[in-house]
């Protein structure tokens, strides 16, 4: 049959416009409980104490993890075979990297419960100084990171010359600022524990392969004992391709609990969250000589990495260090 040109509807039409598609936050389990993140204060910095003796007998709650009593976990190098978004670890040390790093895990009855009685722990800081981004001097203080997925840097001829030698020049910086994916549907992570020792995962993801063989790695567990399962997804536009640290917290939670788990990140947190493409400083010179026969471009491009090697330099978090990207060519 030929489909070109011909009015066939979706398979998961019908579901979408009445309402029926269940998305990973919509998966009812009567035996779930829900998790909510309590985040730092600070940017740069570590926790020299966290009080959670309130949290503990607060109204509904089943558990509060922090990096005190939190499971460990196996580190990981980052690698492009696999959806690491960072390779920082939540809940493992009194470090603290970025502002908005998750400090606690509260698991409670409701929603509601284990959010309010996240704002009743007390977490006492050794600040830093936060390394921010500037693009006033990104250029100056830019640095060549480690390749990753691709190289960073590209030449063809030599561009410095032609560009040096050259009777007319246009040369332009561009600045763009943050941009968020902004999904209909957040992150979401619901977590279920077999008998057997085996984890299912209903997760908002676009990796559900790679979320499996990572979450097997970080906690040990056999590929063939985890199932990851994404019915449908409400948009994700790059930034549900890779893992992040609250699929690997609901996971241990529901380990911890013996309960399902589920943790659904508020909006606001995934505009804070490292599910973005961070902002740019681009500068474009095209050349033209005076005999018109060649002509050379040079493009270089300087954006925010981390100053850890938490995060890849594709997919960072927060504003800390500068990394350069340069295309030249000379024709």
């Amino acid at each position: 049959m030929n489909a070109v040109g011909q009015p066939i509807s979706r398979i998961d039409g019908r579901l979408k416009v009445t309402g029926s598609a269940r998305y990973t936050a919509d998966i009812p389990l009567e035996t779930s409980v829900h998790a909510a993140i309590a985040y730092s204060a600070i940017a740069n910095g570590r926790i020299v104490s966290i009080e959670t003796a309130v949290t503990d007998h607060a109204p509904g709650v089943l558990a509060v993890l922090t990096h005190k009593n939190m499971p460990r976990m196996n580190q990981q190098s980052w690698s492009h075979l696999r959806p690491q978004g960072q390779t920082y670890l939540p809940l493992q040390d009194d470090r603290i990297h970025y502002a908005g790093q998750p400090v606690a895990l509260v698991v409670a009855a409701t929603l509601d419960q284990a959010t309010y009685a996240g704002t009743l722990i007390k977490v006492a800081y050794e600040t830093h100084p936060p390394v921010v981004f500037d693009l006033r001097t990104a250029m100056e203080d830019a640095v060549e990171p480690p390749q990753r997925m691709w190289p960073l840097s590209s030449s063809v001829g030599d561009a410095d010359s032609a560009i040096a030698g050259a009777s007319v020049k246009i040369e332009q910086t561009y600045t763009m600022s943050d941009r968020h994916h902004n999904p209909m549907e957040p992150h979401a992570t619901l977590a279920v524990w077999d008998g057997d020792g085996s984890l299912t995962l209903y997760d908002s993801t676009q990796m559900v392969v790679g979320t499996k063989k990572l979450v097997s790695l970080v906690l040990g567990i056999p590929e063939e004992k985890i199932n990851v399962v994404c019915e449908f997804l409400g948009g994700g536009f790059g930034g549900k391709s890779w893992s992040w640290p609250h699929t690997l917290l609901a996971a241990l939670a529901a380990k911890v609990v013996n309960r399902p788990v589920r943790l659904q990140l508020s909006r606001s947190v995934i505009r804070r969250e490292p599910f973005r493409q961070l902002l740019s400083a681009r500068t474009a010179t095209a050349t033209c000589p005076a005999s018109a026969m060649t002509a050379s471009t040079r493009h270089r491009c300087s954006t925010t990495t981390s100053n850890t090697p938490l995060w890849p330099a594709a997919t960072c978090g927060v504003p800390a260090a500068a990394s350069p990207r340069a295309t030249e060519s000379s024709t």
